[in-house]
């Protein structure tokens, strides 16, 4: 690959959304490359969710300012 390559692949690691689903429309010769990038970063995400530890939602949900609202916990947190 060359440097052109190499800079538009870093520019898509590192982008938000928005930024992301451009650079996928104007470079279609990428997109394989694009969509691997897409699969490591669903898949390292997927890994930190499922080793974060389940009570810390759990406290969300019993945090009080939350349960001053009304129906919070009936609606959010079943």
């Amino acid at each position: 690959m060359n440097e052109k390559t190499e800079r538009l692949l870093e520019d898509y690691r590192q982008a938000d959304f928005t930024r992301r689903l451009h650079l996928f429309l104007e470079y279609s010769e990428l997109r394989e490359e694009f969509m691997q990038i897409d699969q490591e970063t669903s898949a390292s995400v997927k890994q930190v969710v499922e080793s974060s530890d389940s009570t810390k939602t759990l406290r969300v949900c019993t945090w009080p300012r939350f349960l001053l609202l009304p129906g919070f916990q009936k609606r959010y947190c079943r």
